[in-house]
């Protein structure tokens, strides 16, 4: 089970990475053979080589990432809220997003899935 403490970590270095555009360190987060979903209903990504490609894309369009409420840690899970805001060709875009990761027993990420659709997009 993964300890609060330890969610709390992978949450914030995510989010600051984010912002830093530091994709090696997002994918450190993550085990070898794990999957993305961003979002939710869209192909999923599997394996190190997918999900470095998909964030060294991901993050050159941040600007900034908070949290927007309280992480939820249950089991070897963890939710959490966010906004990212992003440069947009009319100005800056917002998107609320509720992640999901499922840790391992070794404590990394083995599958994230991202909550949102075109309703949680603001111009």
């Amino acid at each position: 089970m993964i300890e609060h403490y330890d969610a709390l970590r992978a949450v914030k270095t995510y989010l600051s990475c984010l912002v830093s555009s530091d994709h090696q360190a997002i994918v450190s987060l993550y085990a070898k053979d794990a999957w993305i979903e961003d979002p939710v209903g869209s192909d999923i990504l599997r394996g190190r080589d997918a999900i470095t490609t998909f964030y060294q894309q991901a993050v050159q369009m941040v600007d900034g990432a908070e949290l927007t409420g309280d992480i939820r840690v249950a089991g070897d899970e963890v939710a959490f809220p966010f906004e990212v805001t992003a440069a947009s060709g009319s100005g800056t875009m917002s998107i609320q997003i509720i992640d999901v990761f499922h840790f391992n027993g070794e404590g990394k990420v083995d599958s994230m899935r991202a909550f949102w659709g075109q309703c949680n997009i603001k111009l």
